[in-house]
């Protein structure tokens, strides 16, 4: 145990060997503080969209400018995802995310007092970097805490936790609260949420400590360097990113789908929806891990899992209410198991050795949302030149389209040693 600033502070010690000396009580409350964390971040982040409605009204803009809106917090999630590798590196782990959480929240507080869509596009862009700060040393965290076997099953987890539980938490407060209290009181709750468990993490996460680690690593050994030279890690960001815009614009724009093509159907559908979809990520993702972890190729299992959720994204703008819930309970069902395929395929590249799993998970984290903002302006403009149908199917033909970058991935039969 290390003592900082007058409290103690569990040390987890990691050798490269994999051993790590930490009380089982350690790693649990670790976890429970970075599972809470991440259900905030994705909470925030879904308020929002089921907001727009809302947001537009209050500020007279229509969908070309909401979509500015959505964008605004992936821009920021994808400029310090990355960057949070090399944070972790200098200022540790806990530091890290604890500051990004913090940085959420006063972003979201902030927004309260806007005086128009381009002030919120603009705080949400802050409260996306901050939310980049966390994500990914948490992720880095967790793969460096816990034994191989259990990896892929809690960071799996971690993530489909995040979008399903804390994404639909998001969907149901904006559905529920909104209408009644307004957008403002939304986006307080949850900024005042992220603040607290970010001074949860700083209490009690413990520090990791790496004996083995060279204090000065050598030449051309940076993480970074090794991660962006990567045609494994390309390869993943690549093939995943017609799936990561297809999912990304189903929910952030389904609450102004139904708003504009059916009116009379209600924002309480919409968030319906988009709770459907998230809270089926967290059994598709022990789906993924289940398959994953079978010795199937996981390039194979990713592909067949895209190919699915394009074929049915394509179906959105042609099904009436009881067939789009069921639609959106698959397609969260497929998202949520390619989590674990996603994240787990890192551990078999040798870029990642040497204290590289940040740098690995900041840049898969970096593309994924760096995509996501790219795909809410280009639905917003799709609609408007061409209205929600053949964006919808646009999008869904995207999914599969960028599948076949997954080649250039090394086969996760292909595991390397670690002798």
């Amino acid at each position: 145990m290390g003592c900082t600033g007058g409290r103690s502070v569990a040390t987890i010690r990691v050798t490269r060997t994999g051993e790590r000396s930490a009380p089982p009580g350690v790693r649990l409350t670790a976890i429970v503080a970075l599972f809470a964390g991440v259900i905030i971040l994705e909470t925030m982040w879904t308020s929002a969209e089921i907001l727009l409605p809302l947001i537009g009204t209050s500020f007279h803009v229509g969908v070309a400018q909401l979509g500015f809106v959505v964008a605004g917090f992936p821009i920021g999630y994808a400029a310090t995802s990355l960057p949070s590798g090399l944070a972790v590196m200098r200022w540790g782990h806990r530091t890290t995310l604890a500051t990004g959480l913090l940085v959420m929240g006063l972003a979201g507080l902030a927004s309260i007092a806007a005086t128009s869509s381009v002030e919120i596009a603009g705080l949400r862009i802050a409260a996306g970097a901050g939310g980049g700060l966390f994500f990914a040393p948490s992720m880095a965290f967790q793969a460096e805490l816990l034994p191989p076997r259990l990896r892929s099953l809690v960071l799996g987890l971690f993530v489909s936790t995040g979008y399903g539980f804390g994404g639909a938490l998001g969907f149901v407060l904006g559905a529920t609260w909104g209408p009644s209290f307004g957008w403002a009181l939304v986006f307080g709750l949850v900024s005042s949420l992220a603040i607290a468990t970010a001074v949860v993490c700083a209490v009690f996460l413990p520090a990791l400590h790496h004996p083995d680690a060279p204090e000065r690593p050598a030449p051309g050994a940076s993480p970074v360097g090794r991660v962006l030279r990567s045609r494994s890690v390309w390869g993943l960001s690549l093939g995943f990113a017609g799936v990561s815009m297809a999912a990304a614009v189903g929910l952030d724009f389904v609450s102004t789908f139904l708003h504009d093509v059916h009116p009379n159907w209600g924002i309480s559908l919409a968030g319906l929806l988009g709770s459907v979809a998230l809270l089926g990520t967290i059994p598709g993702s022990l789906l993924g891990t289940w398959v994953s972890e079978r010795g199937t190729d996981r390039r194979v299992v990713g592909a067949l899992l895209g190919v699915a959720f394009g074929a049915v994204a394509v179906a959105i703008p042609f099904l009436d209410q009881i067939e789009l819930v069921v639609q959106f309970a698959i397609l969260g069902l497929l998202a949520g198991a390619t989590l674990p395929v996603f994240f787990a395929m890192p551990s078999n590249f040798r870029e990642v050795d040497g204290g590289g799993s940040a740098a690995a998970m900041g840049f898969l984290e970096t593309s994924h949302v760096s995509f996501q903002a790219v795909a809410a302006p280009l639905f917003a403009l799709g609609v408007v030149w061409s209205g929600y149908t053949w964006t919808w199917v646009g999008f869904g033909v995207l999914a599969i389209a960028t599948l076949p970058a997954l080649a250039w991935v090394i086969p996760n039969r292909r595991v390397r040693s670690t002798a």
